[in-house]
């Protein structure tokens, strides 16, 4: 039972922290620009470049931030010794949303790799979180 509540501790650590990286990487957010009618030109940028915030594409940024806030959150809690409580766990499921956004409004053509193994890791934080809560 002890390792258990070891394993979920130091999952709760690691999610989020590959996520942060993940989201510090240029490959976490496509741009698409189209110059001239059979033309494309692809450009991949970091989730906390706010130049595709100011292109309407919301999403990547704010998941940045969140992501930020959970894996600050858990550090201070961890070091506290403290569980992680149930703000962690709304943070990570909001987090979770806000990564599938640009899914949902641009489809595949501006959601690479990185963000959906984003995407990935925070709903798998959101389940260590539940039954983090869940078993305290």
């Amino acid at each position: 039972m002890k390792d258990k509540k070891r394993m979920l501790k130091i999952l709760s650590l690691v999610l989020p922290a590959l996520a942060v990286l993940l989201k510090a990487l240029p490959i976490s957010v496509r741009l698409v620009w189209m110059p001239g009618p059979n033309e494309q030109h692809v450009e991949l940028r970091s989730s906390f470049d706010p130049l595709p915030f100011c292109y309407g594409d919301i999403g990547p940024l704010i998941t940045a931030i969140l992501s930020s806030l959970l894996l600050l959150l858990v550090l201070i809690r961890a070091w506290k010794g403290k569980p992680t409580g149930e703000g962690a766990f709304w943070l990570c499921l909001w987090a979770a949303v806000f990564s599938l956004l640009p899914l949902l409004m641009f489809a595949l053509s501006a959601y690479p790799i990185a963000a959906g193994a984003i995407s990935l890791l925070l709903i798998a934080e959101a389940v260590v979180l539940g039954i983090v809560k869940k078993e305290s």
